[in-house]
């Protein structure tokens, strides 16, 4: 239920803030952006840790 209140609430920001009609493949390039970007935040972290625990060891 979540998930759907997002996607439609980034389909209706990017439909409001670019002033145009709907287009499914806005939305997901829109979401394969921030998918994309979650894995580089992620993948940045998990070096942190890794650099972090083998400093602890």
């Amino acid at each position: 239920m979540v998930e759907t209140g997002k996607k439609l609430s980034t389909i209706f920001y990017l439909i409001v803030a670019r002033n145009m009609e709907y287009e499914e493949s806005v939305y997901i390039n829109h979401r394969k952006a921030q998918m994309e970007n979650m894995v580089l935040y992620l993948k940045a972290k998990l070096e942190r840790m890794e650099t972090e625990l083998a400093n602890c060891i």
